[in-house]
């Protein structure tokens, strides 16, 4: 997960999240499964800053519901 470069925001959101992601297939499969959008303090923003992130270490998220 430290090879997507996300902000102190995104990744304590993340950590105080009911089931933290450890790897990336875990943020993935919540990002699929839309539970990323439930854990608290990931907004529009952060949602936007993990979908970045993803593709620009060239995960293809482009068939969900980020932003």
């Amino acid at each position: 997960m430290s090879c997507l470069h996300l902000s102190v925001r995104v990744i304590n959101a993340l950590k105080y999240a009911d089931t933290p992601p450890r790897t990336i297939g875990a943020l993935l499969h919540m990002i699929r499964t839309d539970q990323l959008t439930e854990v608290r303090n990931i907004g529009r923003r952060s949602l936007a800053e993990v979908h970045q992130a993803l593709t620009a270490t060239g995960f293809d998220v482009g068939h969900t519901n980020l932003i």
